[in-house]
């Protein structure tokens, strides 16, 4: 017969050996960072605005930034492009959590952390994203959204878009 004492470290081996089998699935099926490489910036954009600008979020949308957007153009002779974007924005959200995120050609730039957005928790953000594109002329914008049911309004005080173009190596 096994005393009381053995039964407890038995049991405390098996649920250590579980923690230690489902950390190492946990970790084994982690998403894997992606990396993207470019050589020298060929082309640098910046498109900035002092001027106050309220938008009006419904629910489950997302708005574009007035004037924040830029072209960016990548050669015909490129195979691709890595394109390095960097928004810096200061305002306030009223009706729910501000979101903010990039897109290039509607796509979401990467790190996508989910399809809603970064989570703009202060009233001073920076986002730096990227994303490789192909051939041909492209346009990046800033999109804003309201994390909540009712939507609400966004309040940009002031921001700043920097668009970087390098070759893909």
């Amino acid at each position: 017969m096994i005393s009381r004492t053995s039964r407890i470290a038995i049991a405390a081996a098996l649920a250590g050996g579980l923690t230690a089998v489902a950390l190492t699935t946990a970790v084994a099926h982690a998403p894997q960072p992606q990396t993207a490489n470019g050589r020298n910036i060929s082309a640098v954009t910046s498109v900035s605005s002092s001027s106050r600008t309220n938008l009006n979020v419904p629910p489950n949308t997302w708005v574009n930034l007035r004037g924040a957007s830029a072209k960016v153009t990548v050669p015909s002779g490129w195979r691709s492009a890595l394109i390095i974007s960097t928004l810096n924005a200061e305002g306030i959200c009223a009706g729910g959590s501000c979101k903010v995120r990039i897109t290039i050609d509607g796509h979401v730039t990467n790190p996508a952390v989910n399809p809603d957005g970064f989570l703009v928790a202060q009233r001073n953000a920076t986002l730096v994203r990227s994303l490789t594109i192909g051939p041909g002329t492209h346009t990046v914008r800033v999109q804003a959204g309201i994390d909540g049911g009712a939507g609400g309004a966004v309040r940009v005080d002031a921001w700043s878009l920097i668009v970087e173009t390098a070759r893909s190596r």
